[in-house]
């Protein structure tokens, strides 16, 4: 295909130079006259006058004198009428016997009754044609399926062509798909704001079916469909007679090396499908579509922006816009990549996706949907008013970095990552939420960094959240921040509920109701904190201090909230460089690592003979003051520098505690 990013002649947001768009919107104003090929004007005897309006008046010229002189060429001035975009210049082939493609090759009338004879109009073309040369009239009113079909038809037999869609004030209407079967194919209009539209009048079809065809590019046009109630979906049958394309989008693709830019997008279920869909055999098993991207597209009214799956570098960059439920049953999402490590042919590897702007995202779609990446990379995207920012499932060595959403009113979760997802990096996050009682940021899966994240809760009831929940393995938090100051009565900030190997450095928390909680499920993990960055809301009564809490199960292990204590393997390790309290039930082995005064506290009654043993080590120059609970004895005992005190409670019969 043509690059003209750097031709001088190149018109805004255009493919084509200014001059090839001139040859295509000539046939209205003049230009030359009829003459033979040596440049002689016709005999004024001759039957054909100088130009002509309209094509019915080219394919009636009689056939006279015969044989017509070679060569001889005559002025089209439009198609339907002069002036309408459909005319040219065309000469006359005494030879030619190519068939009649109703633009650029013409038979005469009195040829097709007498058999079709060999002789022709041609059209000179080079490698652009105009759906108004075959008699697309984009008024809004008549149906252009049959001259925008003629047009690709011609464009089939020539690689490299582009099918140009002029401007028009009313949209090009079509009723049926425009199917692009031939690769190595060009469309384009004026761009959007030229207002070059093409509207599908059924709803349930695509604008453009690329199928099977490779190296498709699609550039300056807007797509809309049909206004109608959508929130019901086609009965089965209707489906089954291929009146309606289940996978319906503005644009539709199962070919590599799809392009397309500079489009805007109305009321499709999807703006832009990229699928290794293979259609009509109804399964997902062609190979990995290669190297498709999507560059300054904006969709309104959809159901996905762009749904990708099973493709193998793809890019998108700067896709933005608005997205609701309407007729696909799933929640919604601007960009979605529906793979899945279930099924191998529908992942896609080595993805990148930058400079996305979602906003006004409802009906429970979070902003971005990843799920089954390999490799990928995404950076610089928002959300604004969406439910939602990110959710991430089954993706592998992923990286992500600067994603905000402000305005968040997400019913569940804003970000999430699933237990099937590892080796992803989210680096540089804020969110800034409004809805109450939900968590903010929710990470199951394992090997999982969470880096430079800042939270800004705006409302939340106590209990509410907690604004970060983490399960899985290996998962590490750094630079957490974050702010409840304008919510009523904080929330959890965050809760290690599970797993093994987490860590977390560096952790602010302002306004929140408790600063963290580690459930009795998490093995081998370090918690480092600065305690000039914890600030406990004051109506906690533990100011200043980080909480590490266990809990005792209930009877019914149904109606456990889920972060429990295994009595037979309780052993926990605790760095700590701010004051800590421990309120402990059936804990039988803590070490903690001080630098600050230890308050440890009872709140659940202890089996009688159960002991509990707590290491504190003090890990500063000074001695460490150890508090016991007020509930019970309140020895003072004091740790001096680079030594261990071991305690040991053991609940007796007469309700004290005793330390051995």
């Amino acid at each position: 295909m043509e690059n003209t990013s750097h031709n001088d002649e190149a018109g805004p947001g255009s493919g084509m130079s200014r001059r090839r768009l001139a040859t295509l919107a000539f046939g209205a104003l003049g230009g030359a006259i009829a003459t033979t090929a040596l440049g002689t004007p016709i005999a004024t005897a001759a039957p054909w006058p100088l130009k002509l309006n309209t094509m019915a008046e080219l394919r009636a010229l009689p056939r006279s004198p015969d044989p017509v002189p070679s060569e001889t060429t005559i002025e089209l001035l439009g198609y339907w009428t002069a002036g309408d975009g459909g005319g040219g210049t065309f000469h006359w082939d005494p030879a030619a016997t190519d068939p009649d493609d109703g633009g650029t090759v013409i038979i005469l009338d009195e040829d097709r009754a007498a058999g079709d004879r060999p002789g022709r109009w041609l059209r000179p073309w080079d490698d652009c044609l105009s759906v108004r040369w075959f008699g697309a009239r984009g008024d809004g009113a008549a149906l252009d399926d049959t001259a925008i079909a003629a047009a690709f038809a011609r464009a089939a037999t020539r690689t490299g062509t582009t099918v140009y869609f002029p401007d028009s004030t009313n949209p090009y209407l079509i009723s049926h798909a425009i199917r692009i079967s031939t690769g190595t194919v060009s469309v384009e209009g004026l761009g959007r704001e030229r207002s070059t539209t093409i509207k599908q009048r059924t709803w349930g079809l695509a604008v453009f079916d690329i199928r099977d065809a490779d190296d498709v590019e699609i550039r300056n046009l807007t797509l809309r469909a049909n206004p109608v109630d959508r929130s019901v979906r086609p009965d089965d049958a209707t489906i089954a007679e291929g009146r309606v394309m289940v996978y319906n989008a503005g644009i539709f693709s199962n070919g590599s090396r799809t392009s397309v830019s500079n489009v805007t997008i109305h009321g499709f279920m999807s703006g832009v499908l990229l699928t290794v869909y293979n259609w009509p055999v109804n399964r997902f098993d062609l190979p990995l579509r290669e190297d498709c991207r999507i560059s300054d597209v904006e969709v309104h009214d959809v159901d996905f922006g762009l749904t990708a799956v099973g493709q193998l570098r793809p890019v998108v960059r700067r896709l933005s816009g608005s997205y609701s439920m309407s007729y696909y049953s799933a929640p919604p999402h601007l960009i979605y990549f529906s793979g899945s490590d279930a099924n191998p042919t529908t992942l896609s590897y080595d993805a990148l996706i930058e400079d996305c702007r979602a906003q006004n995202g409802h009906n429970n779609g979070d902003a971005y949907r990843l799920g089954g990446i390999v490799r990928g990379r995404m950076a610089n995207c928002s959300a604004q008013s969406c439910d939602g920012l990110i959710s991430i499932g089954d993706c592998h060595d992923l990286s992500l970095a600067n994603i905000t959403s402000s305005d968040d009113s997400a019913p569940n979760w804003s970000v999430y990552v699933s237990a099937t997802s590892s080796r992803v990096i989210m680096s540089h996050f804020k969110v800034e939420r409004k809805t109450s009682n939900v968590i903010t940021v929710r990470c199951e899966g394992s090997d999982i960094t969470l880096d430079d994240f800042d939270l800004q809760v705006k409302h939340a009831i106590w209990p509410s959240g907690p604004d970060f929940r983490v399960t899985g393995n290996r998962n590490t938090l750094r630079n957490i921040k974050i702010n409840n100051t304008e919510a009523s009565g904080g929330s959890l900030g965050i809760q290690f509920e599970s797993g093994t190997g987490h860590a977390l450095h560096s952790y602010a928390a302002e306004g929140v109701h408790k600063g963290m909680f580690v459930g009795g499920a998490v093995r081998n993990s370090t918690f480092n904190y600065d305690p000039n960055l914890i600030h406990l809301n004051p109506d906690s009564g533990i100011t200043g201090e980080l909480t590490v809490q266990y809990t005792e199960p209930p009877v019914s292990v149904a109606a456990d909230p889920g972060v429990r204590l295994n009595r037979a393997s309780s052993s926990r390790h605790f760095p700590s460089t701010s004051p800590v309290i421990v309120e402990a039930s059936a804990v039988t082995d803590a070490h903690i690592d001080a630098t600050g005064p230890v308050t440890i506290s009872q709140t659940t009654q202890q089996a009688v003979g159960m002991p509990l043993n707590f290491h504190i080590t003090n890990q500063t120059a000074a001695p460490i003051s150890i508090t016991w609970g007020s509930t019970f004895d309140h020895p003072v005992n004091a740790v001096a520098p680079g030594a261990t005190e071991h305690v040991t409670f053991d609940y007796r019969s007469d309700r004290h505690w005793h330390t051995g």
